[in-house]
């Protein structure tokens, strides 16, 4: 937790989009099932992750988490 007095934002140094997943650990379990081993679990067909969240097993909200920082990282 940061709570620094005029600190407006917080960034993740040096992780990369490929890294991601291994934050989220309900997502790097699923990603193990993915049908290409370099999933994004955004676009992929195949991807267990998605298709978690369509089943429920995963809330929206958290892969929708995982989208935004995924986005904000470089490649």
């Amino acid at each position: 937790m940061v709570d620094t007095p005029g600190m407006r934002e917080f960034g993740l140094s040096s992780l990369r989009r490929g890294e991601l997943a291994n934050y989220y650990p309900e997502i790097a379990t699923l990603a193990t099932a993915c049908h290409f081993g370099d999933c994004a679990h955004i676009y992929e067909p195949g991807c267990a992750v998605k298709e978690a969240v369509h089943q429920g097993q995963l809330p929206a909200s958290r892969h929708n988490s995982y989208q935004k920082i995924y986005h904000s990282l470089p490649a």
